[in-house]
């Protein structure tokens, strides 16, 4: 709350408590709102874009649920041990990001099968195809990586360094 009230921010801010997992933190969230539509974003993506809020935006004329995602460009394998296995065909695959918009109203209600999945799910979007709902795909952006390993941050220091560079 100290460090909301020092941004200046006009708009309401909601705390809500966090969960065990991550769909129980949104869903928290997700309750406190009364808003038509929710746009979840994580925060290990800090380099979110207005173009990619915008994409996901746009494509909310059309479904009812939107993630953000990227072409898969690497070659995936399955494997076993540390053995490489089948080679998938990543003509089909995107690599999934945040921020993902939902209709409020269709993400409550999938909240309710969250409990039935065998793991957590691992985004809300898991929970809209659990209830039918067919999820859109909006433009992402490669430089919207999720920092989650100490080589995710370095890389997300020299993207730092190289816009503060680039602006200078």
């Amino acid at each position: 709350r100290r460090i909301i009230a020092g941004l200046h921010i006009k708009k309401e801010i909601i705390i809500v408590k966090g969960g065990t997992h991550r769909w129980q933190s949104v869903k928290n969230g997700v309750e406190a709102s009364r808003a038509e539509w929710v746009m979840i974003h994580d925060s290990a993506r800090p380099f979110v874009t207005r173009a990619i809020v915008d994409a996901v935006l746009g494509a909310a004329k059309k479904y009812d649920a939107v993630i953000a995602a990227t072409p898969e460009v690497d070659t995936i394998r399955r494997f076993s041990g540390d053995c490489a296995g089948e080679t998938l065909d990543r003509s089909g695959l995107v690599r999934v990001q945040t921020p993902q918009l939902f209709r409020r109203a269709r993400l409550m209600d999938a909240f309710k099968q969250a409990a039935a999945f065998c793991s957590p799910p691992t985004d809300e979007a898991m929970l809209m195809q659990a209830a039918g709902v067919v999820v859109g795909i909006a433009q992402g952006d490669p430089l919207n990586f999720k920092i989650t390993t100490k080589e995710d941050f370095e890389m997300a220091e020299a993207l730092l360094k190289s816009k503060r560079k680039n602006k200078s």
